[in-house]
């Protein structure tokens, strides 16, 4: 994205405030205890959904957006729950996953390349037969939605030309750490393009959402960007 067009959508565009009404729905927000995630849930919330999945990784940072959800709101003791989901434990998105699935119904759904990426569609893939079932049950059209930014065009991606893409941006020695985060988001946009047009004929819409610069308490969290 041009300089220009990024600061003219960071300064001069206002979101529209969402007014849906999402009663009866079940939601799904991953990376909810904080920043965008716990935004959603919010709004969620607000507009009525009957139930919120709140997916953390850190449980007590979950309860505790919980609370702060429910104050605001006034939603209900009822609506939202915290399961546990660790993006980068496959076990833990399988079991994620698998736990989900008992849900009645489900109406929609973030250390870089495995959580932003293959962990994140791992997850959406595992979901894709439970939402199309309650589209088809409840005549609903579910929305899965993976959250990128506009720093995908930020990134050379030297990568790409490697026989083994993923194997390529594993190896340390040659790492471009400073790229990594908006190589994890253009990833994530050319996923999106590839399994989109594969679900064309069924009620599920499968988008991405570059929602701009945001306030988060995520930056230094953690210093470490290899998963040994």
């Amino acid at each position: 994205m041009p300089p220009l067009s990024f600061f003219h959508s960071q300064l001069l565009v206002t979101p529209e405030y969402p007014s849906s009404c999402f009663a009866g729905q079940t939601i799904i927000v991953a990376g909810s205890n904080t920043g965008l995630g716990k935004e959603a849930a919010r709004h969620f919330a607000r507009l009525g959904a009957s139930k919120i999945i709140l997916a953390v990784r850190n449980s007590a940072a979950g309860e505790a957006a919980k609370r702060d959800i429910e104050s605001s709101t006034n939603c209900g003791a009822k609506v939202l729950e915290v399961w546990p989901l660790d993006l980068a434990s496959y076990a833990s998105i399988k079991a994620f996953a698998d736990r989900a699935s008992a849900l009645p119904r489900l109406d929609g759904h973030e250390r870089m390349v495995q959580i932003n990426v293959i962990s994140t569609f791992y997850l959406a893939l595992l979901m894709l037969r439970k939402l199309q079932a309650s589209a088809k049950t409840f005549g609903i059209k579910p929305r899965l939605t993976i959250v990128t930014s506009d720093m995908h065009a930020m990134t050379t991606f030297p990568e790409w030309k490697e026989v083994d893409v993923f194997a390529a941006l594993d190896d340390e020695k040659k790492a471009r750490l400073s790229e990594r985060y908006p190589t994890s988001k253009l990833l994530e946009i050319l996923v999106v393009r590839e399994v989109a047009p594969l679900l064309e004929g069924t009620a599920l819409f499968l988008i991405w959402s570059i929602p701009g610069s945001v306030n988060r308490s995520l930056r230094g969290r953690e210093g470490r960007y290899w998963l040994q």
